[in-house]
């Protein structure tokens, strides 16, 4: 049912002129005119309503919903708040790292840097590491780059040749030797699911020169390809400039929610409030455990990097979980 709509204008209407008696107040006149046509309208469309029911039964009525988002996570470093740790803070949180790594066994690396305020603590963050899983992090970086550049396209394919094959490391291209795969395929593979054969394949695609000079290129003077070495400042420097789109800047929220889908459940992401998202790269191995990333606290996001070497699996998993918890509650509440 079509109800046409006559056009009525405010100068359509008229007001009797004022009584020689009793002068009205024209901005009375206007108010009630208003409210005149606001109980028309209401009445009108009430009518409409209760004719449709009569004939059509509710069905027919269709009322447009409001189309709201939220943006899950603001990965933008360019609106800058008051928020995050200050100087004097800062001091605690290194109190509160050392108290809590005092008994524990192996050597252990760690750095925390607020991204809004810029504050950094650290201890022995300076030290080098086994980079393990985490030197993939620049890796997949240059790959984004050269797409960015027009160097590669993310919808090349590369074989899986037998010298690429790492049967005894993680990752489920190991089973796929002799196929194409695209080299989104192999970003997201070497990235999420840390897979060493889609990672040797980048690496053969790339060319460890070129990887080696983009990670100096980047400021990560103690992290090697060639001996698979870092340290906790390169990982914070990295993290830093991933997030203020100084290292790649197109492609920089897919990299980052690749990272938030890494292991979810565990070690940093697994030590904080649900809701809260965690873009992180986590390791182990027979030396080292591992996590960093970048923490994104409403108003407060700041990168976490917890290295460890020697440490029992168990007991450091244990260890990077608990420290984030704290480290994580000081700052929101700070």
């Amino acid at each position: 049912m079509i109800v046409k709509k006559k056009e009525t204008s405010f100068q359509q209407l008229k007001l009797d002129p004022p009584s020689k008696k009793k002068e009205k107040d024209p901005k009375v006149g206007r108010v009630w005119v208003a409210v005149s046509l606001l109980i028309t309208v209401g009445l009108s469309g009430l009518f409409w309503l209760a004719k449709t029911v009569t004939t059509n039964g509710f069905e027919k009525i269709r009322i447009k919903k409001i189309a709201v988002s939220f943006p899950a996570v603001n990965f933008s470093s360019e609106q800058k708040s008051s928020f995050g740790f200050s100087q004097n803070s800062a001091g605690e949180i290194a109190k509160l790292i050392e108290t809590n790594l005092t008994d524990k066994d192996g050597d252990w690396s760690v750095k925390v840097t607020d991204l809004e305020s810029g504050f950094s603590v650290q201890s022995q963050s300076e030290n080098k590491v086994v980079a393990d899983s985490l030197i993939k992090l620049p890796v997949v970086a240059l790959a984004y780059k050269q797409v960015e550049e027009g160097k590669l396209s993310l919808e090349d394919s590369f074989e899986v040749l037998k010298g690429d094959i790492q049967s005894e490391t993680a990752g489920s291209l190991q089973y796929q030797s002799g196929e194409e795969i695209s080299l989104s395929r192999l970003l997201f593979l070497s990235l999420n699911q840390s897979d060493n054969t889609a990672f040797t394949v980048l690496r053969r695609v790339l060319g460890d020169s070129a990887i080696q000079e983009d990670i100096n290129r980047i400021g990560m003077s103690s992290t090697s390809l060639a001996d698979n070495t870092t340290s906790a400042n390169d990982i914070d420097l990295f993290f830093q400039k991933l997030y203020k789109g100084e290292i790649i800047k197109k492609y920089k929220d897919d990299y980052i929610i690749e990272l938030i889908e890494v292991l979810p459940g565990a070690r940093i992401s697994a030590s904080v409030p649900e809701g809260v998202k965690v873009a992180h790269k986590v390791g182990s191995d027979t030396e080292a455990v591992f996590d960093a990333g970048i923490v994104f606290v409403p108003e407060k996001p700041f990168v976490l990097t917890i290295l460890s070497r020697g440490a029992d699996r168990q007991s450091a998993d244990q260890t990077i979980s608990q420290l984030t918890e704290k480290i994580y509650w000081f700052i929101v509440s700070d």
